[in-house]
């Protein structure tokens, strides 16, 4: 009894310890959110593009235009919803919808570590809350935080539902798979993880009514994608060609590692690190010295085993086939599985041990203190500078001026921001810049000469002696240096950014070989990061010569 004392004295410290160091990682994420609404600014291209399509009259319309954005249409109504709330008037409104999510992400970390019993949400909140990948695009107005926070919900619905399977688990655990698919297309793939993880549990139990909940919420979930692979997807098809690239897996563990990488390059090694530690806690768990534990206690370890490894697995494949270069956000939803299950497996070593317990409390202090700078950096960043552009040119451009973006892709944030009187053109001139319209685009690879007629209205305003504004530079060639010709057939393996270079050195060629003066355009002070995304320079060119 006498050595028990101390004992429990030690606990108390450390259970508080654990929970000073979560709430204030947790402070700090709150603040970093709010850092993030008031300087992200105007949105960005992808922002507006699927605001564009949310915002159109009616369901049958939106249906239509599905295919030109990355997400499912349940991000579009929750749009719409909040415009309809009166929420959606101003950028600022519409951000405060991201800084929602952002909060919400939070507190689904303290949920998920108390369904998961390990205390509170440490190595979590750090490699996932914090990391700068996720408060830059989690908080934006695409569908990939909001995909991250259901995705969440799912997996503490689907382990609730592994633990006592009654009829309301498994409807909450149903409602929650479909609407994380429903959010993004590749929530299928983690669902389909958290789906393993149950069914490997439930056959080792022979819980034959959890195996057939389980593989039932599956079918649901899947059966409710079927009207997008026989609509917006299967049109997608016709062009989706030119944005596909030749992808392998050194490629994408790359891209995954620029997205864990965000609070520099050491966390990528931070996440390898903790990634197989918990794998290997887990297999210790069912295998190892503990082999003599309960059945009951055996169920969580091989949960987490088998639905990590099968989700980074099947996740990959899944890129694989897919074949489009992804982004850092692609893969917020695996990052949130991996960093919770992380969570969930260290505690199975560090849980119980004083020395664990202080090496988990220590590392993710000191974690969290290496991440935060970049962090810190992040929330500061404009989305864009294009509503500085616009309003630049609407002070200065004449009605006789010509303002030409290039490449076409900031036309749909430019076309949100810029109501000045010069006309306004994209290279190539697509016509419509509601929305990413790649169909289109690949139209204009067919023609050859796809930009002349861009060309030539550049060159009769020069040559009136009035200004051609460019919004976003171009591929200056070096002097003697001439352009590529246009390949005439895009079916020969040219990509949509292939074009677009090409495009963009005969534009720069003509304006190098008859402008007389380029002069770079100053943007008010302040703007100086932006978005890597759309972080655009505005030239001016005058003059002609022949």
């Amino acid at each position: 009894m006498a050595a028990s004392a101390p004992t429990t004295r030690i606990r108390t410290v450390l259970r508080w310890a654990e929970w000073g160091a979560a709430v204030l990682v947790s402070a700090v994420l709150i603040v970093c959110h709010f850092m993030g609404l008031t300087h992200a600014g105007a949105l960005w291209r992808d922002e507006v593009n699927t605001l564009n399509i949310a915002g159109l009259p009616s369901l049958s319309e939106i249906w239509a235009m599905l295919e030109f954005d990355s997400c499912p249409i349940l991000w579009h109504f929750v749009l719409r919803a909040w415009s309809a709330a009166g929420l959606g008037g101003t950028d600022f409104s519409l951000r405060v919808l991201g800084f929602t999510i952002g909060l919400g992400i939070t507190g689904a970390l303290w949920l998920i570590a108390k369904r998961f019993r390990v205390g509170v949400p440490l190595v979590s909140l750090v490699l996932f809350g914090l990391s700068p990948a996720v408060l830059l695009i989690g908080d934006s107005l695409r569908a990939y935080g909001l995909g991250a926070l259901v995705i969440l919900l799912a997996l503490s619905a689907f382990w609730r539902l592994v633990e006592e399977t009654t009829l309301r688990q498994v409807l909450i655990a149903g409602l929650a798979a479909v609407l994380s698919v429903q959010c993004l297309y590749h929530n299928a793939v983690i669902l389909l993880a958290m789906g393993a993880g149950g069914l490997a549990v439930a056959l080792r139990r022979r819980a034959w009514k959890t195996a057939g909940a389980i593989i039932g919420i599956g079918l649901v979930a899947a059966l409710s994608l079927v009207p997008y692979l026989v609509g917006p997807l299967a049109r997608a098809r016709e062009w989706n060609d030119v944005i596909k690239v030749p992808l392998t897996i050194w490629w994408l563990l790359a891209r995954f590692g620029e997205a864990v990488g965000g609070g520099g390059a050491v966390f990528v090694w931070v996440w390898a690190v903790l990634l197989a530690l918990a794998v290997g806690a887990c297999i210790w768990r069912l295998a190892g010295p503990a082999a003599d534990a309960s059945p009951s206690q055996r169920d969580l370890p091989l949960f987490v085993a088998v639905t990590m490894v099968v989700g980074v697995i099947a996740y990959g494949a899944f890129l694989l086939a897919v074949g489009y270069p992804t982004s850092p956000w692609y893969y917020l939803s695996l990052m949130a599985l991996l960093a919770v299950l992380a969570d969930v497996g260290i505690h199975q070593v560090a849980g119980a041990g004083v020395v664990g317990r202080l090496a988990r409390i220590g590392g993710a202090v000191a974690l969290a203190a290496m991440v935060l700078p970049q962090a810190w950096e992040i929330v500061h960043i404009r989305m864009t500078d294009v509503d500085a552009i616009a309003a630049r040119l609407e002070a200065i451009a004449q009605r006789e001026d010509l303002i030409v973006v290039n490449p076409w892709w900031p036309g749909i944030s430019f076309m949100r921001y810029y109501h000045g009187s010069a006309p306004w053109t994209t290279v190539p001139d697509i016509g419509d810049h509601r929305v990413h319209r790649y169909d289109l685009v690949k139209k204009k690879m067919a023609e050859g000469e796809a930009i002349q007629p861009i060309l030539n209205r550049v060159g009769e305003t020069l040559r009136s002696g009035h200004r051609v504004w460019l919004v976003g530079g171009a591929e200056f060639l070096a002097p003697g240096q001439r352009p590529e010709d246009i390949p005439r057939d895009p079916a020969t393996a040219h990509s949509e950014v292939y074009y677009t270079v090409l495009w963009s050195r005969q534009l720069a060629y003509f304006l190098q070989t008859h402008g007389r003066l380029l002069t770079v355009v100053r943007l008010p002070a302040g703007w100086a990061d932006v978005f890597l995304y759309e972080a655009l320079p505005l030239l001016a060119v005058e003059g002609w010569r022949d």
